[in-house]
């Protein structure tokens, strides 16, 4: 066998060998990445499920504040709706009712 063959093949697997490192380095960054991304879709995830559940109780004080109970079978809302243009001055205004249905 050749210097020259000897040398192309040593090149060869050395090459074959960067690219099997590289390839194991590129997994090893997905998967950190995979993991880092739940972790932080976890801690948002608590702190969304904490914003909701202190605005339930906030919920619940305002119901009772106001006497609501489940007794309340239906409520009517009312309201208007009023768009501006670009310099504040009131465009249109429309008047909303809104009606509500309870369990």
């Amino acid at each position: 066998m050749s210097k020259a063959t000897m040398r192309n093949r040593k090149t060869r697997r050395r090459r074959q060998e960067a690219a099997t490192r590289s390839h194991h380095r590129r997994k090893v960054i997905i998967a950190a990445g995979i993991l880092l991304s739940l972790l932080t879709a976890a801690g948002i995830a608590a702190q969304w499920s904490g914003l909701f559940s202190s605005t339930r109780v906030v919920e619940q004080r305002a119901r009772a504040a106001h006497r609501w109970s489940g007794s309340v079978l239906d409520s009517v809302a009312r309201g208007a709706i009023i768009y501006y243009d670009a310099s504040g001055e009131a465009t249109g205004q429309y008047a909303i009712t809104i009606f509500r249905g309870y369990p």
